[in-house]
């Protein structure tokens, strides 16, 4: 079901757009007025921009920007929330373009196991193509 993006995706969604490459100022554009849906419990969505919005020209790759943190590491703590080592455990947040326009972000963590912090802008390091 089609619903406007809460505060955590549209900050997120700013974040990953926040780096400057060919075409991120249209995307940028396209989230005025985008619609989402939910895709899975790790916080993937489906993007639907306005009909009317402009698309984005020279995207060169079907994922521009993609982002990453690492889950269950409370800022500036060793552990993760259950007392474990185990701090290299990412969490990938991957910005689909498709012909122009914003299409998915899709989140997934590296192992597989259930994402134990959602993302905050703060906690993303970003990679462009």
């Amino acid at each position: 079901m089609m619903r406007d993006p809460n505060d955590i995706e549209l900050a997120v969604l700013n974040k990953l757009l926040s780096r400057p490459f060919p075409g991120a100022e249209a995307l940028r554009a396209q989230l005025k007025g985008i619609k989402v849906e939910t895709l899975d419990q790790d916080g993937s969505i489906r993007l639907v921009p306005p009909a009317d919005s402009q698309k984005a020209e020279n995207i060169e790759a079907r994922v521009p920007v993609s982002g990453w943190y690492v889950d269950g590491v409370a800022d500036g703590n060793t552990t993760d929330i259950f007392g474990s080592d185990t701090l290299d455990v990412k969490v990938h947040l991957l910005l689909h373009v498709v012909e122009g326009r914003l299409h998915e972000l899709a989140v997934y963590k590296e192992d597989g196991s259930p994402i134990l912090i959602p993302p905050a802008p703060g906690r993303i390091s970003i990679s462009s193509r």
